[in-house]
């Protein structure tokens, strides 16, 4: 059935497909393959996803004593605003078998903030970071959950994968976390090339990871949660497979959310 623009809304959460086909041209394969790049929700099922339209969440985890105040921007912001299932399943399991307690922790792609301001909460000391223009919105749902004099509140800072790697040294971190981040094929490289260099995996060759050849240096483990959405999202798994030692240490059949570890090769 091919798909008529003005019944759907159409939500952008990469850049635009570098095809020009229509898309009653593509068959079921390519659209499956493109739809990276946009993601079709029909105006009259937006119910399917209620809690994106909601301002604020609430959240409670076992083993943190406050509630997380969440401030979503479905309207203003889209994807990058709300909280998605992979970012709960992620802050659950690190609250669940995570002894944070004085570890430093770098998230890629905080977006809303949420397993960030969790993991402070177990008494991290955590950078949340993001592309420049979500800061505002992540740095507000940060001050939201912490008082103004709380010296253990995450650092919020601008990271662009694949650029600046030099403003961040791996000595600073124990571990290098992420939600839901990878969904866009486009970005996978720099997303590779800024993991590798975080962690100091030796078998990386990019320039980036200029780090990697100190053998004595902190290394830090990387904790990642995925919604496998398409095939793409095993072949990031792969791809760090290269460089990395994996363990695959949680899955969520329902909502095909999988949570992996690595040490760095």
């Amino acid at each position: 059935m091919f798909i008529n623009l003005y019944d759907f809304l159409i939500i952008i959460i990469g850049v635009v497909a570098a095809s020009n086909m229509s898309a009653h041209n593509r068959s079921k394969s390519e659209e499956n393959e493109q739809s990276w790049a946009l993601v079709p929700y029909d105006v009259s099922q937006i119910n399917l996803f209620p809690s994106f339209t909601e301002k604020k969440r609430t959240f409670r985890f076992e083993g943190i004593a406050d509630e997380i105040v969440i401030e979503q921007n479905w309207d203003g912001q889209g994807v990058s605003a709300v909280v998605w299932e992979a970012a709960i399943e992620l802050t659950n399991y690190v609250v669940a078998n995570k002894n944070l307690k004085g570890a430093r922790v770098l998230e890629l792609g905080a977006g809303t903030g949420l397993v960030g301001i969790a993991c402070s909460k177990l008494g991290a000391k955590v950078t949340v970071t993001d592309l420049c223009e979500f800061l505002p919105f992540l740095s507000r749902n940060v001050c939201m959950n912490f008082a103004e004099n709380d010296t253990n509140q995450p650092v919020v800072q601008e990271l662009k994968w694949g650029e600046k790697h030099h403003l961040y040294n791996p000595n600073d971190y124990d571990f290098v976390i992420g939600a839901d981040i990878v969904y866009i094929e486009d970005t996978f490289d720099d997303l590779l090339d800024t993991i590798c260099y975080l962690c100091r995996c030796k078998t990386h060759s990019s320039v980036l990871s200029d780090y990697s050849k100190n053998t004595t240096a902190n290394r830090p483990s990387l904790i990642l949660s995925a919604k496998m959405r398409y095939s793409r999202e095993e072949k990031f798994v792969a791809k760090l497979k290269r460089h990395f030692k994996i363990s695959h240490v949680v899955t969520v059949k329902e909502s095909k959310i999988h949570i992996y570890e690595g040490t760095p090769l």
